[in-house]
């Protein structure tokens, strides 16, 4: 663009909708187009005030969200992850093995735990689901039954993060100790009431 039409456009967006419709209409008529000048006028007037139209129409955003929030947000849920990813984890071979499963079916008995809401798999990129280790009663080779109640009442399955920091984090009524200390002693009724169930065995 030369430095004659850069000046041009310049001067052009400094101008407001009615005077550059002016300007516009004015060209026309100094050119064999002025008999439809009007109506070009017309139109341009149209489409330039239109959006502001719309805008005026369809008002403020209704909710802003600043920023700030939104990092502090992400520092929040980063933060509740590591603290969930802090204990030990098994991958899905580990759980078959441990459960005692036959070669073929290690990976396949975790994801059918995990699908039915009883098991806590959360996603990861590199292994597909880990499995937090304090689920499972090693003596037993099963999972412990209070650990499948409480994680299907609370919906491991469409929010693994969330039960995941539950099992994790401090709890006022508990002490301020997380209930996955509670998993395997003799206060594991005090989980059931603190996820909402009622206290009943339940075989995995």
């Amino acid at each position: 663009m030369s430095v004659h039409a850069d000046e041009l456009a310049r001067e052009l967006a400094d101008l407001t909708p009615d005077e550059l419709v002016d300007v516009v209409t004015d060209a026309l008529g100094q050119t064999q187009a002025a008999p439809w000048g009007p109506s070009v006028g017309v139109l341009l007037r149209a489409l330039l005030t239109s959006s502001d139209r719309v805008e005026a129409l369809a008002g403020e955003p209704r909710r802003l969200i600043d920023s700030d929030v939104v990092e502090s947000d992400i520092r929040i849920r980063a933060a509740a992850r590591a603290a969930v990813l802090s204990v030990e984890m098994l991958d899905s071979s580990g759980v078959g093995q441990l459960l005692g499963v036959g070669v073929r079916n290690t990976r396949e008995e975790a994801s059918r735990l995990r699908r039915r809401g009883a098991l806590l798999g959360l996603p990861n990129a590199r292994r597909a689901y880990v499995f937090p280790a304090f689920q499972f009663d090693v003596a037993g080779r099963r999972i412990h039954p209070v650990v499948a109640r409480v994680n299907e009442a609370l919906d491991a399955i469409g929010d693994p993060w969330g039960v995941g920091s539950w099992w994790v984090s401090p709890h006022a009524r508990l002490g301020g100790s997380a209930p996955l200390s509670l998993v395997g002693t003799g206060r594991e009724g005090d989980l059931l009431v603190l996820a909402g169930v009622k206290p009943a065995a339940s075989a995995v």
